[in-house]
């Protein structure tokens, strides 16, 4: 009786009722944002103890900056990879380029795969001079009422007139959403990692989360599963369910 454990010890009790009691309800060494701080005389204090009034300042965004490591003149690098670095294409692309005959080096065009060449050496595409660029990455949630292309003959507004003036580099959209499709959009002049994102081979999956005028039902949901038939061929969700359990005009 006198050495009792467990809830019913009155002396050394343990648990939710010790009269001990640390956090925030203890009235002796209370912590958290309810200790008594005590602000200059005749200042207002809000519910916290903290003084109260004044203006509230939001941290700007910082853009993020990244070393960039001087390359050695002397060393050599794979054609193609050099064609990626400078944001024209992936790897695999510049392949294809280097065997139509469309890529010079000092003037002299090159189709043999596996070309190294130095950075002192003038790399041509199209007939235009390749100069590397460092390695931009814009992050946009894309809006609606907006096209993912890097120009629109019918004028309307492009993900690139969104991010005009965010860099100097020439930055191209990784795959593309429909026009009144939002959600995240990465822009890069990154070629090697636009081709993992975007090239089957890679099976990178894509999340989507749609919204209906009308409620979907579970017939639906299952053809979706199954596969369905569109204009420019059939098309079948890898996996697709209710975005919640009651409401039924999202998946």
């Amino acid at each position: 009786q006198n050495r009792q454990g467990g809830y019913n010890n009155q002396n050394r009790q343990g648990g939710f009722n010790n009269r001990n009691q640390g956090g925030y309800n203890n009235q002796n060494r209370q912590g958290g944002f309810n200790k008594n701080r005590q602000g200059k005389p005749g200042m207002r204090q809000n519910q916290y103890g903290m003084p109260q009034g004044g203006k509230s300042f939001v941290p700007r965004p910082k853009r993020i900056e990244y070393e960039t490591e001087i390359p050695d003149p002397n060393a050599q690098i794979r054609l193609n990879k050099f064609m990626s670095n400078a944001g024209i294409c992936s790897r695999r692309e510049a392949d294809e380029f280097i065997q139509q005959g469309l890529v010079k080096v000092n003037g002299q065009v090159v189709t043999e795969l596996g070309t190294k060449i130095s950075h002192s050496d003038t790399v041509e595409y199209d007939e235009k001079v390749v100069a590397l660029e460092r390695k931009t990455y814009i992050l946009l949630n894309k809006p609606k009422d907006c096209v993912t292309t890097s120009d629109d003959p019918n004028g309307r507004t492009t993900v690139l007139d969104l991010v005009k003036g965010a860099c100097d580099e020439r930055i191209y959209p990784v795959g593309r959403l429909d026009r009144n499709t939002t959600g995240v959009l990465l822009l890069t002049n990154d070629g090697d990692l636009a081709s993992k994102l975007t090239h089957p081979k890679y099976v990178k999956k894509k999340i989507y989360h749609v919204w209906t005028d009308k409620d979907i039902a579970e017939e639906d949901m299952q053809r979706i599963a199954d596969g369905i038939e569109l204009e420019d061929g059939p098309i079948h969700a890898d996996a697709i369910s209710y975005a919640t359990e009651t409401d039924r005009n999202q998946a």
